[in-house]
């Protein structure tokens, strides 16, 4: 019973439009509830400054960088998903870009 639980359970959330499609603008974005924006936001965070062997020296100091302005700034997902939601505000003229390419600008203007 508690296996079926959980498998209907992933059922509903993997099934769900937000997961089925690429959320690539704003208004895609702005679809999303405030949890799965949370939830997309750390995801995006986790694999843009996730390290690779291939790294250069230059984007490994970078990541390394962002990543701890965003350990030191204690920023939860919520923060995060804000970041997204302000930059968007303030630029009309990046609405067309993903989310994840949205928190990268932010967090690289974030944190200097």
């Amino acid at each position: 019973m508690k296996h079926t639980l959980v498998a209907l359970t992933l059922s509903a959330v993997l099934a769900s439009p937000a997961w089925s499609e690429y959320i690539n603008n704003k208004q895609a974005w702005d679809n999303l509830s405030p949890a799965t924006q949370y939830g997309y936001a750390m995801g995006a965070y986790d694999e843009m400054f996730k390290l690779f062997q291939d790294d250069s020296a230059t984007l490994r100091k970078s990541k390394l960088r962002i990543d701890r302005c965003v350990y030191d700034a204690q920023l939860s997902s919520a923060d995060l998903a804000d970041l997204i939601n302000t930059t968007y505000r303030n630029d009309i003229s990046i609405w067309k870009l993903p989310p994840s390419v949205v928190l990268n600008m932010a967090l690289f203007k974030y944190c200097g």
